[in-house]
């Protein structure tokens, strides 16, 4: 045992001596891998703190997600015996004042009293909620609001937070690990107090609120969720207007918090572990190049009695030591490129807090280091030492031992290429499918556009909602009159990604039956023009579009084609199925152009539009229409509002293209990440043509003197080595266009306007990377010109 520690050890410092007395190889070779290993390390540092690190709750893995109505969920909790506790929540935007005299934007979310129990989250300051909370104006808040605005009082317990211009007693504060239901929660109020007097709050047809359950003691998923089927179609019997058909699927929390993103992430993995291979087949070239000029010396130490496997160990040795030199490297470019990644990564991208290279992650970038180096090393071990001891031991390799190597090196340039044109074009077809989202029709002008929410303040009983609506009307006329104000409108939904709310209709005469589903959207009688959305036939809605008038509707031009295929649907009538709103027919007088608010790869969307005056909502996104900046009004906007209402805030008040700005940010990070993968491939594929080209050189020195003693021109010498190059790359490409078809395959829900095997892509890839492989060649090649024939010829 200590015999073999200290062969070991031996061995060890051999090699490091061996690495250092060549140090342009080492800081090549370890410069390469760092790279990969970096990179690998980094994308791996998210994808464990997104999708696998356990949650921070106790017993995460029975924790459960599931989206309904609120009324579906009390049943569910009456009903269920699989869930040792159900909690029901809804997001909420408050305007909150803490005590600077200014409301600002806030993220809360209304929760029954069991919420906290359910998720096993204790507070660290106060308490949370009980049964005797469930309708009073109490709250509790996050622990990043407590650090910040409150500067950490511990007093804060007791104190008033004024929310949408209502107080509320701060009862608690929970720990910054509980960051549900969404990460971007501040403060949680007691759901019963938040909708009383909702008119909606028994409507089984909006499904908008959720509910996080826990399962009970020795209950599977697969239990649970058929005992939730059974209860719904109890529901449905019960109520089969709003619950026919209806069902309810439950998703570990886990998957519901990181569920969409992790397509991408592991798209992400894959990509990056491409990068690692062609870092490795780089480093695997240097290591035989760099093994073959020693064959004398391993020549020799077979003639004194090495065994083969000796030289393979001392390879392997080797190889180890420059692949966990590239991984420390590499785990300090990861610490870099983590702060990158989160720093680019768009603002609701899930548990982001939790990125970190910590131990897991480091015990993954070892693995990663001695997993390449053993593969790497295979191709000098294999290449080098097949070959019988009278070869090594003669004056020079013989052709065949020189085709045999280059070869193999030919044959990982080949793969390099090969991997390199799958990065290429996915990368390529996610910048492509950016440049489509950026320039597709949005059906609404950005430009000279402002915008703004105003929140209701207390809509409690008839007058609430009635001063509600004298604010608004006021604060749009109040905006109008403003210099430089060209028109203003509000809606309570915004593109291009903020819908409120979906609603069920039928056209009047047909049976309920007959219901089909569309975006629902009130707007005020202007905000078309403001908006910059387009009438394509009919008219706007007026300011006699009100109550007391004929119920009109408007529709876009999606569903103007559904009901009315070929002509006109001006004239028709259609009835709202909307509890909480008079379902009288209402008539048809406008087209709108499509606007897009279910995010801009949505094409085709129905969308339906009622006016604000008939259908009145709680709040309003509002747009206005500038003659120039569209900030310039910003501060006069907020006084004229101050001025009817000094309780009134105004929140999110940006300009339209910043918005549209934010739509973009998720696509354009997948986009840049895969597109640097994708030039660190080219980068390394070029180094690798290079590599092998220049070694061909090196080894036909007497061949290329000869031909050039003979008359050869150096144009003609430098051609024939960059087809060499341009060979590879050839037989590279068309493998990787085969395996570029079934990846791509993995990006198809990430695209818009462009196909996963579009030709253009494809070809534009190909000729890329064959552009890399000539100029690569090309470099290394003029070597050859450098030749003097003499000089060579005397050498042999």
């Amino acid at each position: 045992m200590v015999l073999a520690i200290l062969e070991a050890m031996g061995e060890l410092k051999q090699a490091w001596r061996w690495l250092l007395s060549r140090p342009g190889f080492t800081a090549a070779a370890v410069l390469t891998l760092a790279l990969g290993i970096g990179a690998t390390t980094a994308i791996f540092s998210v994808v464990y703190g997104v999708l696998f690190r356990p949650l921070p709750y106790p017993e995460p893995e029975r924790l459960v997600w599931a989206g309904g109505s609120m009324p579906d969920f009390a049943d569910v909790a009456a009903r269920a015996r699989s869930f040792s506790g159900l909690a029901t929540t809804a997001s909420n935007i408050y305007a909150a004042d803490l005590g600077g005299g200014s409301a600002v934007r806030m993220r809360g979310d209304v929760v029954t009293p069991s919420f906290f129990a359910v998720t096993g989250a204790a507070p660290e300051l106060g308490r949370a909620f009980t049964a005797a909370d469930e309708r009073q104006r109490v709250a509790v808040i996050a622990d990043r609001l407590w650090r910040g605005p409150y500067a950490s009082d511990p007093a804060v317990v007791g104190r008033v937070l004024r929310l949408n211009g209502k107080p509320y007693t701060i009862i608690g504060v929970m720990p910054s690990a509980l960051r549900l239901p969404s990460p971007e929660t501040l403060v949680w109020t007691p759901l019963e107090e938040a909708i009383a007097g909702w008119p909606e709050r028994d409507n089984r047809q909006l499904r908008i609120a959720r509910a996080v359950g826990r399962l009970a003691p020795g209950v599977e998923l697969a239990a649970a969720q058929g005992e939730l089927d059974g209860v719904m179609r109890q529901l449905g019997a019960e109520h089969p207007r709003t619950n026919a058909d209806v069902g309810m699927v439950l998703v570990p929390l886990h998957q519901a918090i990181a569920g969409q993103v992790r397509p991408a992430l592991l798209v992400l993995l894959g990509t990056v572990a491409l990068v690692l291979l062609i870092a490795a087949g780089n480093v695997a070239n240097l290591m035989l190049a760099r093994t073959v000029s020693r064959e004398r010396e391993l020549a020799i130490r077979l003639a004194l009695g090495a065994r083969r496997h000796h030289l393979a160990r001392m390879i392997l040795t080797e190889s180890l030591l420059l692949a966990l030199a590239g991984g420390a490297l590499g785990v300090l470019f990861a610490m870099w490129g983590v702060s990158l990644l989160v720093g680019l990564s768009p603002a609701d991208f899930p548990r982001v807090d939790e990125i970190a290279v910590d131990v897991p992650v480091l015990g993954f970038a070892l693995a990663v280091s001695l997993a390449v180096a053993c593969l790497f090393a295979l191709a000098p071990i294999f290449g080098v030492l097949r070959p019988p001891l009278a070869a090594f031991l003669s004056s020079a390799r013989t052709a065949t031992e020189g085709r045999q190597t280059g070869r193999l090196r030919g044959a990982l340039v080949v793969a390099q290429v090969a991997l390199s044109l799958v990065l290429v074009t996915g990368a390529a077809l996610l910048l492509a499918s950016l440049v489509n989202l950026m320039s597709t029709e949005r059906g609404y002008d950005s430009q000279n556009l402002l915008t703004f929410t105003m929140p209701p303040g207390d809509l409690a009983g008839e007058a609430g909602m009635a001063r509600h609506q004298r604010l608004l009307e006021r604060a749009m006329q109040r905006i109008a009159e403003l210099p430089g104000v060209v028109a203003v409108g509000g809606a309570n939904s915004q593109p291009p990604d903020t819908l409120q709310r979906e609603t069920r209709f039928v056209a009047d005469g047909r049976p309920e039956a007959d219901a089909d589903d569309s975006p629902w959207i009130v707007v005020t009688p202007d905000y078309f023009r403001a908006l910059g959305a387009r009438m394509v036939d009919g008219r706007p809605f007026r300011a006699s579009d009100t109550d007391r008038g004929e119920p009109v509707i408007a529709v876009n031009r999606s569903l103007a084609r559904r009901l009315a295929p070929g002509r006109s649907p001006l004239g028709m009538r259609l009835r709202l199925l909307v509890p909480g709103v008079d379902p009288v027919p209402r008539t048809i007088v406008g087209v709108v152009d499509d606007v897009k608010y279910s995010g801009l790869a949505q094409d085709g969307e129905s969308a339906i539009f009622t006016p604000w005056a008939q259908t009145p909502w709680p709040g309003m996104y509002v747009a206005v229409r500038t003659g120039g900046e569209p900030m310039a009004p910003a501060r006069a906007i907020s006084q004229a509002i101050a001025g009817i209402d000094p309780t009134q805030s105004v929140m999110s008040m940006r300009s339209m293209e910043d918005v549209t700005a934010d739509a973009l940010v998720g696509p354009r990070f997948y986009g840049v990440m895969l597109g640097l993968f994708g030039a660190l491939a080219l980068v390394l594929v070029a180094i690798g043509v290079y590599g092998v080209i220049a070694y061909d050189v090196a080894l036909r020195t007497r061949e290329i003197g000869i031909r050039l003693a003979l008359g050869a021109r150096p144009r003609a010498v430098v051609a024939m080595m960059v087809r060499r190059g341009s060979l590879l790359a050839m037989a590279g490409i068309a493998i990787g266009v085969a395996g570029g078809v079934a990846a791509t395959r993995l990006l198809a829900g990430m695209l818009y306007g462009v196909g996963v095997a579009d030709p253009r892509v494809f070809a534009g890839a190909a000729l890329l990377l064959l552009a890399v492989a000539v100029v690569a060649s090309l470099g290394a090649a003029r070597r050859a010109t450098r030749v003097d024939p003499m000089q060579a010829l005397r050498a042999e």
